[in-house]
C-alpha cells in the first residue's frame, strides 16, 4: 500500500521527467540556471517562437522547475533552485 507522501513524490517525479523530456526545455532551464530572463530574452537564445517558449515555460512552471515574477509589464523567469537576482 502506497503512502500519500510516496504518491506525491511519484507525481512530482513524473512532472519533472515530462518537463526534462524535451531538448528545448532543457536548454531553457540551462539558461535560467545562469540568469533570470524574460520570454523575449529566452526566444533570442533558443531560436523558437514566443508562443512555443511560453508553452515550454508553462510545462516547466507546472513541474515547479522554474518560477516567475512580475516586474511591471514584464514576467521574469528563473530556475527554481537559483537564488533571486539582485535588483538593478
Amino acid at each position: 500500500m502506497k503512502t500519500l507522501a510516496l504518491e506525491l513524490d511519484e507525481r512530482k517525479f513524473s512532472k519533472s521527467f515530462k518537463a526534462f523530456g524535451d531538448l528545448s526545455r532543457l536548454r531553457i532551464v540551462g539558461f535560467l540556471a545562469v540568469k533570470d530572463m524574460t520570454v523575449n530574452e529566452i526566444v533570442l537564445r533558443v531560436n523558437l517562437s514566443q508562443s512555443t517558449v511560453s508553452r515550454h515555460l508553462g510545462v516547466l512552471r507546472y513541474a515547479e522547475i522554474v518560477i516567475d515574477r512580475r516586474d511591471g509589464r514584464r514576467v521574469i523567469y528563473r530556475s527554481e533552485g537559483s537564488p533571486p537576482a539582485r535588483p538593478s
